[in-house]
């Protein structure tokens, strides 16, 4: 099992945006510290784990707007999750069957943090087989049935619009995208 050192971090940037003077211009500063944790590796002989958590605090301090200082940044969840387990079946190990387990947490969707996306949890779940059977040197084929429960979430929260503007945080504009529904994807990949 190999397990990364805690990675702490700092980041602190200028954050601007549109005021209620109608100026777009550095209105504070927006700072996101936290720890993230990672590991990877066989737990027995037919199982692999790959993991990552990371807990991220953010705030916006010296802004120009009262009700957006001190306040968590636009969508930044606090916790985030990730797990892949694969399992190479014993008896036949060109095939490897793979569950992916997703968190993020819930994030702020305006500047003054009266509104939330939820936080949500997805699970993926795929098969792997590798043959030289087939096309050329190797040939890998994947089938991956994704957000198997098919839950409904907002996977992108950004402040600004779909313009590509930042926002107005006086108006609290913000873009949302929805998450992918069930879905299914297949492919082959051919190596010569």
């Amino acid at each position: 099992m190999l397990i990364s050192p805690r990675l702490f971090f700092q980041i602190k940037r200028p954050t601007a945006y549109l005021g209620y003077d109608g100026i777009y211009e550095i209105q504070g500063d927006q700072t996101n510290q936290g720890v993230e944790f990672m590991a990877s590796g066989k737990v027995a002989e037919s199982v692999a784990l790959f993991g990552g958590v990371t807990y991220t605090d953010t705030d916006i301090t010296g802004a120009k707007i009262a009700n957006v200082d001190n306040k968590q940044a636009i969508g930044m969840p606090e916790w985030q999750a990730n797990l892949l387990a694969e399992y190479t079946v014993p008896s036949f190990k060109e095939l490897v069957l793979s569950s992916n387990f997703h968190y993020t947490g819930k994030r702020a969707i305006d500047p003054a943090n009266t509104q939330w996306a939820d936080s949500y949890f997805t699970t993926d779940l795929g098969a792997r087989y590798i043959t030289k059977q087939l096309f050329g040197d190797k040939t890998i084929l994947r089938l991956s049935v994704n957000n198997i429960t098919n839950e409904k979430y907002w996977a992108g929260v950004y402040a600004g619009n779909v313009a590509g503007l930042d926002g107005d945080a006086a108006a609290g504009t913000t873009t949302l995208f929805l998450g992918d529904g069930r879905n299914v994807t297949a492919s082959i990949e051919v190596k010569f």
